[in-house]
């Protein structure tokens, strides 16, 4: 059967007898050494015959997806064809190169008159063998091509750019074209394995400069190419294969181009080796990996049960023990831990059993009204426990419940012999009670020891009772009545039996009158005492003498409205200093404009506080009022001087500060609540300079860091009351620096001047303009003269601006 094949290389179809998988032949075209990729049967007519499927067909052939269907199909077709009719002389040589992915152009080689020579290792000679005594291709290793002779005709070759041929299709008519025969099954076979393609020889035919690329080879050398005499090269020269006929080309074109347009795989067995090793490395480290992190993981498990386990017996957490082991060895049966644990185990229950064996001991024993022979068994029972259950924890337990059985024992039987001795006690017989207790038997007691301590406890007795005795008869004849009247109640109330008793509740009326007749006269006495002070207005001593009194006789209503009005007068005047009447010279003549002329003024008695208002005592008016706003600005300058307004607090660590960022109606509304007022500006001078006439309140040098507060030496507010010596000839603190302080005074900056008041004066002015005095914290020190005068408006709020309050003395 004739079949025709393909070139992998130029793309000709050329006719062989028949054909076995695997068997290399040569292309009559290019001389390429070749494998057969595909085959298909030709018609009686030498045309190529198959079926509408077999476009398809060899689509899956090339791909490797070809079904056992597929191939019988195939085979088939190859069968029932005929042999091919040579035809043309032309043929067209195409190379297509790939190298790394990319198509190289195609080139169309035509050559007229010059065959190209086969090569000489694969193609014999024609004069060797003919024709007709050719070998089919299946048995021979290199089939002869025929050799067709042409015209005469110069060589000459011309590479053209590849263009797309014009080719009319073929019109045949329905006599032209044959029935299909129903196709056999045969011996087609197909051969697709692209890596071993056999290359050509480089001497036999030259290639283009591409094809070195393709073919992955060093050109040749023309020294090195094999000598051949013209009789050899004669007979080596293949034919042409004539060019099938024009109405055949589209058809052959198309098939041609369907195989050229197959991808050619590249197979590198080395690579695919090296790559399948390191595949299965990495499979390998994979497992290995995967196991070994499993192994961790059961590993820590069993170590935290292990851990568990071991936690519940240093507990001595038996029942939980036995369950955790029990578990940990149903799950680990082989564990290197197993003969331990099972040795803790039997440890475990033998504890559990002595528990509950102890623990039906201790539940008989608690029994209320137990008779004697009850008590007999126990202690019975109790002993043999200790023996049964010995080295075991419950056996020291099982050995204190066996002394308690023991003594109620002895109680029992020795229950009659202490109530004698305990009536006799209290009969004041202490010698017939001892007396007994040494004549009792000592079977009957439990041991020497016990009888002993019984009569040393009754000789402590009688002891511990004439001590307390002596030492209340001394408190008694010191004047300490209380604390004797104490002591012989002791000795009547926790030592009646004792001979010391009597003698200790005779005492006791006699001190209880004498502590009377002396609580009378002191009494008398500090109510005498509280009244020359409330008078004095000394109101923190005379407050102090009626409280005192009133631990006395706590219910007269008397000393109650004295104590009274001592509380609410040391509350009211607590701090404040009496500035008593007189003249004193205000201004100054050396200072600013508005301090002058200097001039004297004279003022009735008043009070006035001796430091400023601080934020513990603001806080009193705050917590009296809920509905009066907290000091807050909301300016980043008054961040550490801001209360809390949801809390209601003053700033941390501020409590005897002066109280800051009060308006001058803030002031105003807190001397309302506490009964007071703020002081004058003639007040505040006199207070603060006396009636020398001094530049500031420490004298006329001027100020330094231990006199004031000033110049942000310090960076802020200061506890007041800190700069002792720079104290006013009246004691008042903090005249001078920490801050600036309201008074009552609207400003005035001719007041001096104008004003016809030498007596008592204000300013009472309708003006939003208030006058403060005494510098600050922030000021220099020219700013904390007595003298000096400055103003802010009422609303003002300020981190250095406070207030103290001022009180008249005829209150």
């Amino acid at each position: 059967m004739k079949i025709v094949a393909s070139c992998s290389f130029c793309g000709h179809l050329f006719k062989i007898e028949d054909i076995f998988e695997g068997v290399d032949l040569p292309c009559p075209k290019c001389g390429q050494t070749i494998v057969i990729k595909a085959t298909v049967g030709v018609d009686d007519k030498g045309l190529p015959s198959f079926e509408p499927a077999l476009d398809m067909i060899l689509d899956k052939v090339f791909s490797g997806k070809a079904t056992d269907e597929d191939i019988a199909k195939l085979r088939a077709i190859g069968e029932t064809v005929k042999e091919q009719k040579p035809s043309g002389s032309t043929t067209s040589v195409k190379k297509v190169e790939k190298e790394e992915g990319k198509t190289e152009p195609e080139t169309e080689l035509k050559s007229e008159s010059k065959p190209v020579p086969a090569s000489p290792q694969t193609a014999p000679s024609v004069s060797e063998k003919k024709p007709s005594e050719r070998t089919p291709a299946a048995k021979a290793p290199v089939a002869p091509p025929q050799v067709v002779q042409q015209p005469p005709r110069q060589p000459t070759t011309q590479i053209k750019p590849k263009t797309q041929p014009k080719v009319e299709p073929r019109q045949e008519s329905p006599q032209q074209v044959a029935p299909k025969k129903p196709p056999t099954r045969g011996a087609f076979k197909v051969r697709l394995d692209e890596s071993d393609v056999i290359r050509p020889p480089t001497d036999i035919i030259k290639r283009p400069k591409y094809a070195e690329k393709v073919l992955d080879e060093k050109p040749i050398e023309p020294s090195q190419k094999p000598s051949l005499t013209e009789g050899e090269i004669a007979q080596e020269k293949p034919s042409y294969e004539p060019s099938p006929p024009a109405e055949q080309k589209p058809l052959m074109k198309q098939l041609t181009d369907r195989v050229k347009s197959l991808p050619i795989p590249k197979l590198n067995r080395k690579q695919a080796l090296i790559a399948a090793a390191l595949l299965g490395a990495i499979v390998l480290i994979v497992i290995v990996w995967v196991m070994l992190r499993a192994s961790a993981e059961r590993q820590r498990i069993r170590d935290e049960a292990l851990a568990s386990v071991d936690g519940a017996f240093s507990r001595k957490d038996y029942k939980q023990f036995v369950e955790k082991a029990q578990e940990f060895l149903k799950k680990y049966p082989y564990d290197k831990e197993k003969n331990r644990l099972t040795g803790q185990l039997a440890k475990a229950e033998r504890e559990l059993e002595a528990a509950r064996d102890l623990g039906v001991l201790r539940a008989k024993f608690a029994k209320q009204d137990i008779s004697l022979d009850e008590l007999e068994s126990l202690k019975v029972f109790a002993e043999s426990l200790i023996i049964k259950h010995k080295g075991t924890d419950a056996e020291s337990e099982a050995a204190k419940t066996l002394d308690e059985i023991s003594l109620k024992l002895v109680e029992r039987k020795e229950g009659k012999l202490l109530l004698d001795a305990d009536g006799l006690v209290k009969a004041g017989k202490y010698v017939e009670a001892i007396r007994m207790l040494e004549d009792f038997a000592p079977t009957i007691l439990v041991n020497r020891e016990k009888k002993e301590l019984l009569l040393k406890n009754l000789k402590d007795y009688e002891e511990k009772a004439r001590d307390i005795l002596r030492r209340g008869k001394d408190a008694f004849n010191q004047g300490r009545f209380a604390e004797a009247i104490e002591l012989l109640e002791k000795v009547v109330g926790e030592y009646p039996y004792s001979s010391s008793a009597s003698e200790a509740r005779d005492l006791v009326e006699t001190v209880k009158e004498s502590k009377k007749r002396l609580e009378e006269e002191l009494f008398k006495e500090r109510v005498r005492f509280g009244k020359r002070k409330l008078d004095a207005k000394e109101w923190k001593e005379a407050k102090d003498a009626f409280e005192a009194a009133l631990k006395l006789r706590p219910d007269d209503p008397e000393l109650q409205q004295l104590y009274a009005r001592a509380k609410e007068g040391e509350a009211k005047y607590r701090n404040m200093v009496l500035i008593e009447e007189g003249w004193f010279e205000m201004g100054s003549d050396d200072g600013e404009r508005d301090e002058s002329p200097k001039h004297k003024v004279y003022l009735k008695s008043y009070y006035i506080s001796k430091t400023p208002v601080t934020n513990r005592e603001y806080k009193e008016f705050i917590d009296a009022n809920k509905d009066y706003p907290v000091p807050y600005v909301d300016q980043g300058w008054a961040k550490d001087y801001n209360w809390d307004p949801e809390k209601r607090t003053y700033p941390k660590g501020k409590d005897d500060h002066p109280v800051v960022l009060v308006s001058y109606e803030d002031a105003l509304a807190y001397c309302k609540w506490a009964g007071k007022r703020l002081p004058t500006e003639a007040e505040w001078e006199k207070a603060a300079r006396g009636t020398d006439g001094r530049k500031y309140p420490w004298g006329n040098t001027p100020p330094t860091e231990t006199l004031a507060n000033f110049g942000r030496k310090f960076n802020g507010t200061t506890i007041v009351g800190s700069f002792p010596a720079g104290a006013s000839p009246f004691g008042i603190l903090d005249c001078s620096g920490n801050v600036w302080e309201w008074v009552q005074d609207s400003y005035q900056s001719d007041f001096y001047r104008t004003t016809e008041h030498k007596t008592n004066p204000v300013s009472t002015r309708k003006s939003d303009e208030k006058v403060v005095r005494g510098g600050s914290w922030v000021d220099g020190a020219d700013e904390l003269r007595c003298s000096n005068r400055l103003f802010f408006r009422s609303r003002e709020k300020l981190s250095n601006l406070g207030f103290r309050v001022a009180m008249d003395a005829e209150q």
